[in-house]
């Protein structure tokens, strides 16, 4: 994800954080601790807001908890958020929220659940009891932690995950959810970032683990879903959805981002990528060069039944300056480009190809 969150070509906000990393709002809200200023003056600039520390639970719900799509004449409710260990043990998620901007602003909004709260209301399983099927030794004492984990499955080469072996697995640390909730069926998916972990189950009609898969591929990773990035049905029943990975260091900030399905009862890696490198010029510290996602949507064309997806990249030179009539330092856009791409679906592969050209001419831009 990128370090300037669009809302459109025009509209940003910027945050400069992590020793010249430039972190996206996901990151800040779920790793807030782990960030360090790129600019010690620096706090926040336009509209951004400050985010809270990580072991405080990410916003309750959106003033519309539920996203309305239509598709092929067909209509689903998409909600995302965090699962807490448990909502009557923490007076932190029936507070105030600070985030009712980007809560509106999200495509798929926001909105924390609970360990002992059912999925859908029709269903007598709760989160926790979906959380046994992966973790077996899991208790409802209000820790999150356990022990054992069910078998999993890889969409991604072995040399390329980045997973939690301990044996030690803390459920309360980064876990999200993202809840369809279709027609004739509702499907939930869970990650969790402690082992690095992707999960699907049917809620409706019947309630069943579908899938388990390892996914994480860095220091840090993610389900949750700000803007630009979307939840999709690219066909009717079948949802794709992004993952992010990134890290951080003294100098850059790296983020990987994975595309995956919901496809005939499982998790399918549909696309690697797209890569982001933001970075600190080394010979004009005040300066960094950002990229990110611009848009991802579906377009109108398809292969296969399958739509079409437009994957816009954006490449930004970010320069702290002086602001001539108040004197303060303020971030200020000295270049920015925009890459076109468009993925299509490759009924052979069973994954979305595309891309490649835009992202290399992209990189070169480096």
């Amino acid at each position: 994800m990128p370090v300037v969150r669009f809302e459109s070509e025009a509209d940003y906000v910027v945050r400069f954080t992590g020793a010249a990393a430039l972190i996206p709002f996901v990151r800040i809200l779920r790793l807030f601790r782990l960030v360090l200023a790129l600019f010690a003056s620096s706090v926040a600039y336009a509209d951004g807001v400050e985010i809270a520390a990580p072991d405080a639970h990410p916003p309750d719900a959106a003033v519309s908890d539920k996203y309305t799509i239509d598709h092929d004449k067909s209509t689903a409710l998409l909600t995302q958020g965090a699962v807490a260990v448990f909502c009557s043990a923490d007076p932190a998620l029936a507070s105030p929220s600070a985030y009712e901007k980007e809560k509106k602003n999200a495509k798929v909004p926001f909105k924390n659940v609970c360990f002992d709260q059912k999925i859908i209301p029709s269903s007598k399983v709760s989160y926790f009891q979906a959380l046994k099927e992966l973790f077996p030794d899991l208790k409802d004492d209000g820790n999150g932690q356990a022990a054992q984990i069910r078998d999993r499955r890889s969409e991604i080469k072995p040399d390329k995950l980045w997973l939690n072996d301990s044996g030690q697995y803390d459920l309360g640390r980064i876990s999200n959810y993202l809840l369809i909730e279709e027609k004739d069926q509702t499907q939930l998916v869970l990650f969790f970032e402690d082992p690095g972990s992707l999960a699907l189950y049917s809620i409706k009609p019947h309630f069943k683990l579908l899938d388990f898969i390892d996914v994480r591929q860095d220091q840090h990773s993610s389900l949750l879903i700000p803007q630009p990035y979307d939840v999709l049905s690219v066909k009717p029943g079948v949802w794709l959805f992004p993952i992010s990975n990134w890290h951080d260091n003294s100098s850059e900030s790296y983020d990987n981002n994975l595309l995956f399905l919901t496809l005939d009862g499982k998790l399918r890696l549909a696309y690697d990528g797209p890569d982001f490198l933001s970075r600190r010029d080394s010979k004009h510290y005040e300066c960094a060069d950002v990229e990110g996602l611009a848009e991802l949507k579906l377009l109108d064309t398809q292969h296969d039944q399958f739509s079409d997806i437009s994957l816009r990249l954006n490449r930004s030179r970010i320069c702290e300056v002086e602001d001539r009539k108040t004197g303060q330092t303020i971030k200020k856009t000295i270049h920015e480009e925009i890459y076109p791409a468009t993925l299509y679906w490759d009924p052979k592969k069973r994954k979305y190809m595309g891309g490649s050209k835009e992202f290399v001419s992209e990189q070169k831009k480096g």
